[in-house]
This record gives structure tokens, sequence and C-alpha cells, in this order.
């Protein structure tokens, strides 16, 4: 059983998330970003939007100081990450894409920055600290077969 971790909201109500995600949690997050994107790349391509101009639009774009504290992640993968890593809520609605969106940005924001430092990636410096380290606990070995 996974666990949970409850973050009170400013106005009284909760949101209860997971601590971890599982490998199904986030091939479900990765796979609804990637129909997003197909979708909207679609959508380019029906306006005749070259990748080229995407690329100017995009370099032409500066974000404002102080206007996002959550971590760089598209809107469609927060959503998601919402949706599969929440376990329950205050609100009366079932928990879905639809109802994630109809709660207050204050609210989404509190729960995401949490999100985001619960499942970051570890850092290269802990992955080379990890993988030059022998593994703890014992060792488990097939028996070995006496000729």
């Amino acid at each position: 059983m996974i666990a949970t971790e409850r973050i009170i909201l400013v106005e009284g109500g909760w949101w209860e998330i997971k601590c971890s995600l599982t490998r199904g949690d986030r091939r479900k997050v990765d796979a609804h970003v990637q129909v997003q994107a197909f979708q909207y790349v679609q959508q380019l391509k029906s306006l005749n939007v070259s990748m080229d101009e995407l690329r100017k639009m995009a370099g032409n774009t500066t974000p404002v100081d102080g206007a996002d504290s959550r971590p760089s992640s598209s809107p469609d993968e927060d959503d998601m990450l919402l949706v599969v890593a929440t376990v329950a809520w205050s609100f009366p609605e079932p928990i879905s894409l639809e109802s994630v969106s109809l709660r207050a940005e204050a609210h989404a924001n509190r729960v995401l920055v949490r999100m985001h430092e619960l499942y970051a990636a570890p850092s290269e410096a802990t992955l080379k600290n990890f993988n030059g380290m022998p593994p703890s606990g014992p060792l488990v070995t097939a028996p070995s077969q006496a000729s």
C-alpha cells in the first residue's frame, strides 16, 4: 500500500495525494501528455504553422517573474498528475480531469508544488553516489550446484 499525505488548503479543505508514484501512474501521465501533444501538432498542421514558426513563437515568449511558483511542466501533465496521484479530497465531485480543472488555481498549485517535491527525479549526484555504492542489505544469490 502506498503512503499518502494530506495537504490542508487555505479555505479549510484538504487534498490527499500519494507519497510516491507507481510505474503505472507514470505511464498514465506520459500517455495522456503524448495524446495531447499529438492533438496539438495536428491542430498546428491544420493551421499551416511550420515547426520553424512555432520555434520562433516559443523563442519570443518570456515568463513573467513570479508568475508561477511551480516547477516547469506542461498543464496537461500537471492535470493528469493531479488525477492519478490524488487519493481523496474534500470536494463533492469525484476526481477526474474535469473536476480537477474546476479547482482554484491556488489549490492546484499548492498540491502540485508538493507533488513535484515528492516525485522529483533523483539528482545526478545522488544517482552517481548510489551507483558507486554497494547495495544495502543482504545479497540474494542463486544456490550453487555441486558437481
